[in-house]
């Protein structure tokens, strides 16, 4: 289910991409992929609608039907995931217990650049993704990937600040070590 969460949170932006590349062969692709892996997990009305799409995009719809079919499918993913991710255990790994000193830094780094609508945000992000996701809960760091990978910087940025929200709640309470 892991793998499930992380492959699915990045298909609708990496289908964007594809369509605004006007790359048919890869955007069918990936929306083959989602029907397929949906019905393995038995995610039947999200299988029906990456199917919906597939099919726009193979039939060569115009763009306006397939780009609704994506955001309806979207809707429908993102809860999923969320619950998902919230639902599978922590993975055992020492690198959440013992947060960077320099994590910080880069999460003041990512929020200006986002609240600049700063392209190199996707770069800093891709490049350090690995330690973006060692500081966020699952479910956060899925928003936070989704809404740079789809440019929504307003809404990646939303999610740090509630994190940072969220971590000074908690050093108020003596939660953090």
């Amino acid at each position: 289910l892991r793998k499930y969460v992380a492959s699915q949170a990045a298909a609708p932006g990496e289908l964007r991409e594809a369509l605004e590349r006007n790359d048919m062969v890869t955007a069918e692709r990936i929306a083959h992929t989602a029907k397929a892996v949906n019905g393995n997990i038995g995610a039947t009305n999200l299988q029906l609608k990456a199917e919906e799409l597939e099919q726009l995009i193979h039939s060569e719809s115009v763009r306006e039907l397939i780009d609704a079919k994506l955001t309806e499918f979207e809707s429908m993913l993102l809860p999923v995931l969320e619950k998902l991710a919230a639902a599978l255990p922590p993975i055992a790994d020492s690198s959440r217990s013992s947060y960077p000193a320099h994590a910080g830094s880069l999460l003041k780094n990512l929020a200006e650049l986002l609240a600049h609508d700063d392209s190199e945000a996707c770069d800093l992000f891709d490049d350090n993704a690995a330690l973006i996701k060692s500081i966020f809960e699952q479910s956060s760091y899925l928003r936070l990937e989704r809404a740079v990978r789809s440019f929504d910087f307003e809404a990646a940025l939303a999610v740090i600040e509630q994190y940072e929200l969220d971590t000074v709640a908690n050093v108020g309470n003596g939660d953090l070590q």
